[in-house]
């Protein structure tokens, strides 16, 4: 999990994550951030059986790691 802009929503503010490897663990951790309101990124894998069902729930996939690190500040 890569944590990067902060931004403000009215006085609070929030992490924008974005995931790279959604194995046991990081999909349920991907899961729980997505139920919680977190804006979640995550990277294509060659198992597509996660990222389908993290992207259904409102996840933004990208189609390489560079392409998902360009938005990191």
């Amino acid at each position: 999990m890569v944590l990067s802009k902060i931004f403000n929503l009215g006085r609070k503010y929030r992490w924008r994550l974005h995931f790279i490897g959604l194995r046991a663990m990081g999909l349920l951790m991907a899961r729980r951030l997505i139920k919680a309101g977190y804006s979640l990124k995550i990277v294509k894998h060659r198992n597509t059986l996660p990222v389908e069902e993290i992207a259904h729930l409102g996840a933004k996939v990208h189609e390489n790691v560079a392409e998902a690190a360009s938005e990191i500040v």
